[in-house]
């Protein structure tokens, strides 16, 4: 549920982000799948993080605390939205460079 709260605040946010750097196979696929893209599982887990204090954070709770940086300090949030996106395009690339680099081991072998 808390996925829907991160598309709804924040979906046209993170695909202004995708389009401003220029990953726009990114882009389709996200506005493809929308809240169920990895991606925005991805925001999710890591605004989560950001901004539980001591315990769980409750899908309402994350969704007043998006609105609160986006009101108090949008560049900020801006600023943690496209560091979270650029670490899930890393991991991704580091995912599928395994991946090949194992199917070219085993071909080898």
């Amino acid at each position: 549920m808390s996925n829907e709260v991160v598309w709804r605040l924040l979906g046209g946010e993170v695909l202004s982000l995708l389009k401003d750097l220029g990953f726009s196979r990114l882009f389709v696929e996200v506005v493809n799948r929308g809240e169920e893209h990895p991606l925005i599982l991805h925001i999710e887990r890591g605004l989560r993080e950001l901004f539980r204090p001591d315990g769980a954070l409750s899908c309402p709770q994350l969704g007043e605390r998006i609105a609160e940086s986006t009101r108090e300090n949008p560049d900020m949030l801006r600023i943690i939205i496209k560091g979270l996106v650029l670490g899930y395009v890393e991991r991704e690339e580091r995912l599928n460079r395994g991946i090949k680099d194992l199917r070219s081991s085993s071909v080898n072998l």
